[in-house]
C-alpha cells in the first residue's frame, strides 16, 4: 500500500511527535495527533472550523500549542496506527493524491477513540456529525443543496 502524506499532514505529525516528546511519552498517541492537527491549523482546517462554527480557541491550550518541529523519531501507538489507517483509507477511497491534515482529523474522528472525544469536549458537538461534514467537504460535496441553475 502506497502512502503519500502531503506536507501539511507531515507537519501535523511532526508536531504530534513534538507534543509526545514534550510530555515525556515514548510514542505518538491519538491525542498527540489531535494536537498536531489543531496546532498546524492549515487554511483548509480553519475554513472547516469557520464553516462548522467551531472555535479551536475553546479547546485546551495544550492541544493548540504544539511545537512546529521535532528532530527525533517516535513510534506510533497501536491506536495511532488505527487513526492513520482510517485517514489513508479515506484518501484512497476518494481518489485523492495524498493524505492531508484534514484526512488525519477525519481519521481521528472516525477512530472511535475516547481520548479524541475528550480532547474535543470544548466544542460540544458530535464527532460523527463533524466527520460527516469533513467527509462531504473532502469529497467535494456540500451539506447545502446547490441552488445554481434551479
Amino acid at each position: 500500500m502506497k502512502i503519500n502524506l502531503l506536507d501539511d499532514a507531515l507537519h501535523a505529525l511532526n508536531r504530534a511527535a513534538a507534543v509526545a516528546a514534550r510530555s515525556g511519552h515514548d510514542a505518538v498517541a491519538p491525542d498527540h495527533i489531535l494536537a498536531g492537527v489543531l496546532s498546524e491549523a492549515t487554511p483548509a482546517f480553519q475554513e472547516m472550523c469557520t464553516r462548522l462554527e467551531l472555535d479551536p480557541q475553546v479547546l485546551d491550550e495544550g492541544l493548540r500549542d504544539a511545537p512546529p518541529t521535532y528532530e527525533g523519531h517516535l513510534p506510533f501507538t497501536e491506536a495511532s496506527h488505527r487513526v492513520l489507517t482510517v485517514a489513508v483509507d479515506h484518501a484512497q477511497m476518494q481518489g485523492h493524491e495524498g493524505v492531508t491534515s484534514l484526512h488525519l482529523f477525519l481519521g481521528l474522528l472516525r477512530s472511535g477513540l475516547p481520548e479524541v472525544d475528550q480532547g474535543l469536549d470544548g466544542w460540544a458537538v458530535d464527532s460523527g456529525d463533524v466527520a460527516n461534514e469533513i467527509d462531504n467537504s473532502l469529497a467535494g460535496a456540500t451539506s447545502e443543496p446547490d441552488e445554481e441553475g434551479a
